[in-house]
């Protein structure tokens, strides 16, 4: 199957389109099938090895991000936020009555991430920059 895959931290060439081996899945384990995915700053920044800041949902997810931050040198800021039930459902009631819509400001295929990426970079996208798998990929 296709991948993007990065091997160090970068610009958007740092990116390489490539042929990878399908994953095996264990007996506990699922294999996802996406369609689409979008860009936001925290893969940007992930890209060039940049700070970011991640929310963590439980101690685990805090203590790694610490310890990725120690090991890579890199500055990693988790902050710890409690799920709100009450919350979620009204914004799903929002998304499900169409009150609140994502706005699409672009679509590229995953073979074309570094120039979905460099668009991102160039300045404020008027919506989401949305990543498409192309069926070729399997």
């Amino acid at each position: 199957m296709k991948a993007m895959v990065d091997t160090r931290y970068g610009p958007p060439e740092a990116l390489k389109y490539t042929e990878v081996k399908k994953p095996a899945v264990g007996g506990d384990e699922v294999l996802v099938e996406v369609h689409a995915s979008s860009l936001n700053f925290g893969d940007v920044a992930l890209l060039k090895g940049s700070p970011f800041v991640a929310c963590a949902f439980d101690a685990t997810s805090l203590f790694l991000g610490l310890l990725i931050s120690k090991r890579e040198g890199k500055k990693i800021v988790s902050l710890i936020h409690k799920n709100n039930t009450a919350d979620l459902i009204v914004k799903k009631e929002l998304f499900e009555t169409g009150k609140v819509v994502s706005i699409i400001d672009s679509c590229y295929p995953l073979s074309e991430l570094p120039e979905a990426v460099r668009h991102f970079e160039a300045g404020d996208p008027r919506g989401k920059v949305v990543i498409t798998m192309e069926k070729n990929d399997e």
